[in-house]
């Protein structure tokens, strides 16, 4: 039984080694619109009363951005 088992695994690996793959070569898209983000002032963002309080940023939202 072992050697059947072996015969035909053998087998199968062998055909699956010889059959070619196929390989289609699609093109993507370019996108048409690039989204752009609009952040507030964080000095107008009001947020209802809760048990701590934050100190105001000193920067805008985007300010760190080129450093990201």
């Amino acid at each position: 039984m072992r050697t059947i088992s072996l015969i035909v695994f053998i087998l199968f690996s062998i055909s699956a080694c010889k059959k070619e793959k196929e390989l289609i070569e699609v093109d993507l898209p370019e996108p048409n619109q690039k989204d752009e983000v609009v952040y507030p002032n964080p000095n107008e963002v009001n947020t209802s009363d809760g048990p701590f309080k934050m100190k105001g940023l000193k920067y805008q939202y985007n300010d760190l951005e080129p450093f990201i």
